[in-house]
């Protein structure tokens, strides 16, 4: 443990936007033998945001949506760090970027999610939730299934 985390706050050091992911994931789960810390997790994804790291930002949100910050933070701010892991490449995060702008959240980025996010959300999300995407219905209706397939 003690190897593990002197390697990765050195490369942490070095510039490195995985180490403090790591060291995030290894406090907040308790694995490698770290001792369970959401304060520490907290300081650990909270560098790794500062050097961009959508992972670190998706935590983040992660840990307010679980009621684990240690700090004292809005849903306003977790649904900000959910925004920001978009932005930074964490493309899973689009479906709770639109709900949270939904639920007023993210009135602030009004421009920029219903002139971006929403229209790109509306052509790939499922057929049950946007009616107007019944093709993909029907492209898996015309599949044939084969002897591959089984």
């Amino acid at each position: 443990t003690t190897a593990i985390k002197a390697d990765l706050e050195k490369a942490y050091k070095l510039g490195d936007n995985i180490a403090p992911l790591l060291l995030g994931n290894n406090y907040y789960y308790g694995s490698f033998g770290f001792e369970e810390s959401n304060q520490e997790a907290w300081k650990w994804y909270n560098l790794g945001a500062i050097y961009g790291s959508p992972n670190c930002y998706s935590m983040m949100a992660t840990m307010i949506a679980e009621g684990n910050c240690p700090k004292k933070v809005s849903d306003k701010f977790g649904a900000y760090c959910m925004l920001c892991a978009y932005r930074l490449g964490d493309e899973s995060q689009l479906e709770d970027v639109i709900e949270a702008y939904r639920d007023g959240l993210l009135d602030d980025f009004k421009n920029e999610i219903e002139k971006y996010y929403i229209p790109l959300y509306n052509d790939i999300a499922p057929a049950y939730e946007n009616p107007d995407n019944e093709d993909c219905l029907d492209d898996i209706a015309n599949m044939e299934i084969t002897d591959r397939w089984i």
